[in-house]
């Protein structure tokens, strides 16, 4: 794993979008290429920041590194998610099917909402572990950008380039997203709490 070539990547994909897009594809990758040269490491960023801030705010370690593990696995499989389903939608809408090109949109969009999840260290940054408040919807916000970088490489690894298509495949992929990763956060914290009850119990 080249952590230089990640991080030139996030910058340049956030930084120089459009020349990005047509670096990525020109790029002979393969999904196992997207993952574990890349997406399994930066997407460990929001599992990881949660889990140091949950403790910092005082949750209790089992609970927390119960709920990091399995965001962190729900996170890589909702990836791969909003991938396929980039594949079977994009057709929809004037695209070509292409589950390399579908993966590498996937991935690469979506780098906004893994880089601002370091906020989850901060205090209150997951709303006292619910989803009440502090900065959880705030990363959930700024992770629509993620859905700017998708508009402008759709036309280029999808073929999804008239406006009259791609505002509605990326609207749809945007509420797609935003329903998933909450149920992500939620199914994540609901294993995380019945993990650490049965702890307790099981130490009486």
């Amino acid at each position: 794993m080249d952590f230089n070539a990640i991080i030139k990547r996030v910058i340049n994909i956030i930084t120089k979008t459009n020349d990005e897009w047509d670096a990525i594809q020109s790029e002979s990758l393969t999904i196992k290429d997207l993952y574990f040269n890349f997406a399994i490491i930066l997407y460990a960023i929001p599992s990881a920041s949660l889990l140091i801030g949950m403790i910092l705010q005082g949750a209790p370690i089992t609970m927390s590194l119960v709920m990091a593990i399995f965001l962190y696995a729900f996170t890589i499989g909702l990836l791969y998610l909003i991938g396929l389903l980039i594949d079977v939608i994009g057709p929809q809408f004037g695209g070509t099917k292409d589950m390399i090109s579908s993966q590498k949109l996937a991935v690469f969009s979506l780098v906004p909402y893994a880089v601002i999840s370091i906020l989850f260290i901060l205090p209150f940054g997951f709303g006292g572990f619910g989803f009440g408040g502090g900065f959880f919807y705030i990363v959930l916000l700024v992770s629509l950008f993620s859905f700017y970088l998708m508009y402008l490489g759709a036309p280029k690894l999808k073929n999804i380039s008239q406006q009259d298509k791609i505002i509605p495949f990326i609207i749809i992929m945007a509420i797609i997203w935003l329903i998933l990763i909450y149920i992500d956060f939620r199914l994540s914290a609901e294993i995380a709490v019945r993990a650490f009850i049965g702890s307790i119990r099981a130490g009486f």
